[in-house]
Order: C-alpha cells, then sequence, then structure tokens
C-alpha cells in the first residue's frame, strides 16, 4: 500500500538510427505525471549497434539534460523479436505461462533457451471450453544483453524491457480515451522502419514491421531539440523543416500505403469480416501527414497524427512536437499498469510449480523441501545447466531428426512419470492429523507405533486398549470419519489378532492396518484440508 502512495521517478527510453527520445515521468498508483520529455540527435561518430558507444552517448545526454533519475525503462523494436499469435484457453496466469512454455517452442526456429519468451493475457475472457488469442514474443539472449549493456554504460539501472508495438498501445488508448474505437490502425514511421499495430478494443491484436527507408530530408526533427530545457520550460520546440521534392515524397507516401495495405488484409486473413475505424500516424519524419491524408481518402475513416497534446494538458504545437513519442510515453503509461497486459522481458511471465505453492502454505515442519529444492538449484546451475547449454551447442550441428525426436520421446516419458508420482503421492503430515482426530481419548488407547507405507497406502497402528472393545471401537471412528463437506469415507480399516496380558494398565493388546481411500477431493474441500 505504501507503494502506491510514493511517487517513483522512471526514464523511459526509445531510439532509432537517428535520434534518441527521453520522458522523465513520476508514476504513482494508477496515474502517470509526465515531467520532462525530450530527444537528441545521435552523431554520426556514435554506432547505435555498439554497446559501449551508444551507452556513453545516452550517458552524457541524460546528464547534460539535469535528469538525475538513474531507474530506466526501454522498449524493444517489432523487428527485434519473434511475435506470435497462439489459441489458447482462458486461465490463470500461471497455468497460461505453463501453456506458453509447452506451445511456443514449436513456432520459434531456434532453441528456446537461447530466447526469453514473455506474454500478455488475452483480450477477454473466452466462453468456457473456448480458445483465446495470447500475444506471445521472444527476444534472443544476446538481443538482451544488448540492452543490458548499454543502460550499464550509460551508468542507468534497467528496471523494465517492454516491446515496442505494447508501448504504443497504451499511448493510442489514452489519446483515444474519449473516443473509443473497435479497431485503430496505429502507424509508427521510423527512417529505416515502419511498425504497423491494430488494435482490438484497446488491446493488440496485431504488430507489423515494414522495411521502408526515409530519406534524412523528411527525417528532419520536428521533435528533436537539444538536451537543453527551452526558457518556459516545456522541454520540446517545434522546429519546422522545408518540404522534400513532390516526387520523392509521393514514392515514399505510395510504399508506406502498400505496406498499410498489406497489413490490414493480413489482418483480415485471421479475422475475417474486421474494418479499420481510426487510425492514427505517428513519427517524425514530416511525412505524417499526408500519410494520415491517403489513408482517409483510401479507407474512409477518420486518419490523424499522433499529438498528445490533449493527454497531458499541453498546447497543440507541444503534443504536435511529440509526434514520434507515442512508444516513449506509452511506456511511461504502462508503468502503472497491471503486469499481465505488457510484456517485462528482464522478468517474464512463469509458471509457479506445484512445489512452489505448496511451500507458501506449508508449516515450519516441511522447510527443509524448501533447502531440498534450493540445493537441487545450486546443482541445477552450477552443473547441469552448462552440460545442457554445451549439448544444445552441439545439437544444432547434428543434421538427423532421428535423435531429436528420441530425445523428445524421453522427455514426454520422464515428465509422465514425475507427473503420475505427484498424483499418488500421499501427503503424510494431513493424513496423519486427521487419523489422529479421529481416535479416542488417550485414557482408552494407547499407540505402541506408527509404521507408514507409501507404496501400499496404508498405516499400521499396533495399540493397547483399556478394554476389549477398545480396538474395535477405534476401527468404527477411523472408518466413520468424514472430511467436511465429503459423505465419502476417508480410512478403510482391519482389526487385526489381539491379545490379552493380565496385571498391566492396558492388557489388551492388537493392531490396526488403515488404509487410505483412493479418491478425487472436491475443489471446496480440498482447500479447507491444505489450510489445516
Amino acid at each position: 500500500m505504501l507503494d502506491s502512495l510514493v511517487e517513483k521517478p522512471i526514464l523511459s527510453v526509445d531510439w532509432d538510427t537517428r535520434a534518441i527520445r527521453l520522458v522523465h515521468a513520476r508514476v504513482r498508483s494508477s496515474s502517470v505525471t509526465i515531467e520532462q520529455v525530450l530527444s537528441v540527435v545521435i552523431p554520426q561518430d556514435v554506432r547505435v549497434d555498439e554497446a559501449k558507444s551508444l551507452g556513453g552517448f545516452l550517458g552524457k545526454a541524460v546528464a547534460k539534460a539535469g535528469i538525475s533519475t538513474k531507474r530506466a525503462v526501454v522498449d524493444i523494436p517489432r523487428e527485434r523479436v519473434n511475435f506470435h499469435t497462439l489459441k489458447l484457453p482462458d486461465a490463470s496466469l500461471s497455468d497460461l505461462a505453463g501453456m506458453v512454455a509447452f506451445q511456443i517452442p514449436k513456432e520459434l526456429h531456434f532453441p528456446i533457451d537461447q530466447a526469453v519468451v514473455d506474454f500478455i493475457v488475452p483480450a477477454e475472457k473466452s466462453p468456457e471450453g473456448e480458445t483465446g488469442d495470447v500475444m506471445v514474443a521472444a527476444v534472443r539472449n544476446e538481443e538482451l544483453q544488448f540492452y543490458r549493456d548499454v543502460f550499464q554504460h550509460a551508468g542507468l539501472k534497467l528496471q523494465h524491457v517492454g516491446l515496442r508495438p505494447n508501448a504504443n498501445r497504451f499511448a493510442v488508448n489514452t489519446l483515444l480515451a474519449a473516443t473509443p474505437c473497435e479497431h485503430v490502425l496505429f502507424v509508427d514511421v521510423g527512417p529505416t522502419t515502419t511498425e504497423i499495430d491494430i488494435l482490438h478494443n484497446g488491446h493488440l491484436a496485431f504488430s507489423r514491421v515494414a522495411d521502408v527507408n526515409i530519406p534524412a530530408c523528411f527525417d528532419t526533427p520536428s521533435s528533436v531539440i537539444d538536451v537543453d530545457k527551452d526558457p518556459q520550460g516545456q522541454g520540446l520546440t517545434l522546429v519546422t523543416t522545408e518540404p522534400a521534392a513532390d516526387s520523392a515524397f509521393d514514392r515514399i507516401v505510395r510504399k508506406l500505403m502498400i505496406e498499410v495495405t498489406r497489413s490490414i488484409e493480413a489482418y483480415r486473413s485471421t479475422s475475417p469480416g474486421a474494418t479499420i475505424d481510426r487510425a492514427v500516424i505517428g513519427g517524425s519524419c514530416d511525412i505524417e501527414e499526408a500519410l494520415a491524408e491517403a489513408i482517409q481518402k483510401q479507407y474512409n475513416i477518420p486518419a490523424q497524427p499522433y499529438n498528445p497534446a490533449s493527454c497531458f494538458g499541453w498546447d497543440a504545437d507541444r503534443g504536435a512536437a511529440a509526434g514520434a513519442f507515442a512508444a516513449t510515453l506509452g511506456l511511461s503509461l504502462s508503468q502503472a499498469q497491471s503486469t499481465e497486459l505488457r510484456f517485462n522481458f528482464i522478468a517474464p511471465k512463469r509458471a509457479v510449480s506445484r512445489a512452489e505453492r505448496r511451500v507458501k502454505k506449508a508449516p515450519m515442519a516441511v522447510a527443509t523441501a524448501v533447502i531440498f529444492v534450493a540445493a537441487c538449484g545450486v546443482f541445477y546451475f552450477q552443473h547441469l545447466k552448462p552440460q545442457y547449454e554445451e549439448r544444445d551447442r552441439l545439437r544444432d550441428e547434428l543434421a538427423a531428426t532421428e535423435k531429436t525426436l528420441k530425445v523428445h520421446k524421453e522427455f514426454v516419458t520422464l515428465v509422465g512419470a514425475i507427473q503420475q508420482y505427484e498424483k499418488n503421492r500421499i501427503v503424510w503430515v494431513d493424513e496423519l492429523h486427521e487419523l489422529i482426530s479421529a481416535l479416542p481419548e488417550q485414557k482408552q488407547i494407547v499407540l505402541a507405533g506408527i509404521d507408514m507405507s507409501q507404496k501400499n497406502h496404508t498405516i499400521k497402528l499396533p495399540f493397547r486398549g483399556k478394554n476389549i472393545s477398545t480396538g474395535g471401537e477405534t476401527a468404527t471412528r477411523l472408518r466413520d470419519f468424514r472430511l467436511p463437506d465429503s459423505d465419502q469415507a476417508q480410512f478403510e480399516v482391519t482389526l487385526g489378532d489381539a491379545s490379552v496380558k493380565d496385571g498391566q494398565k492396558y492388557p489388551h493388546n492388537g493392531r490396526l492396518q488403515v488404509n487410505i481411500v483412493d479418491r478425487k477431493w472436491p475443489q471446496d474441500a480440498k482447500k479447507k484440508r491444505r489450510r489445516r
């Protein structure tokens, strides 16, 4: 609760081949306050494909802008990730993570352990028995490491690595909050690549990247400024440029329109009958207004350049200067949203194992299980993981598919054996607690021992009783024992041979054999039983 009341400063970063865009914001609970928005031209001597060169320049730009915040977030462009849509049933976040981990290796052209995979939940809950779209993105480890290295060289602490199309989604939703549409087309024009996204009811439904090179004459930045703040403290200065030749300009617009048409038709192939209701165009290449007019004319829909002035209470000129900041502003806005709705390749969503859930609920008596799991983890990372990495490297060099099929079959068999073991395993702490609660008081019976068999699901109880009827009464109590909200017998009991030793306080000796009934727990009873 305290975190929701404290404002957390955050620096959102995005770049292309010609400029770095920065948004300094403060995040609190579900609100975001934008403090500074600026863009810096990348000099020709800075190599954007070298972490040390780009990171050093980024650090200098942040320092020159007077930004002291070290917590930073960044988004990865669409062209640097593998993006897929999986059809999965509605389930919990943990179960969805498990299903994604099982399905996504079939879609990738590289081993799963060479990438980080994250996903966002379906746009709407699916009807029972039906599946919904889950958007999944995979980024290679070396690509993610490049971003880590850039921010390390910049002296910033990287907190979150998102996906640019999803960041654009938050920016567009905020822009169109007053006039929501079923299908919205967003085109983010860049100097070398253009991202084309389609939102369905505010959720990312389609994303594609097109290689359209915009000449430098179109990229004289209307939103690019020096890192020094302007005298009024607005942080952005609109710079106008001379338009390029009409013929070259028109050719670029036509190329972009072809890519927009391809994207819309590709989306319609998976969603027949879908129609685009509105278009928003982002970018700083001085071509956005012309592209918006072309889209409006061809599809007869409202189309507008991205201008976030109304979102943050800016004047129109300041909003127009931020036309290329959709991803960066959206990345800042996403920090106040649920983790289910955003990608984070530093901390991707994962399945929570049954053992982890049990550890959270178990009493201190089973703390040794945690130590065992930790020891297994240490052993895995120190000994097994290097061997797996070496195995994967050698596997890439093999041409025969038969060996790979054999490995997969062995893995399936092992998983089946583990699942069968987990299904049949008895939690003795629970069984003994219930058994003892059903026994008579100690004045009538004394247990001489407890012998448990995991294999046979039995408990043998040698006892000494005060009366000859003690054994029979105890057997009856155990047979009659029921869990709350259940009419199913908990135990099957057999009374063994009895003997008498006169002169003792408990002269009647005997033995009970208790068989634990194999049963399916009702969901409510299962939860109550675990809470005990």
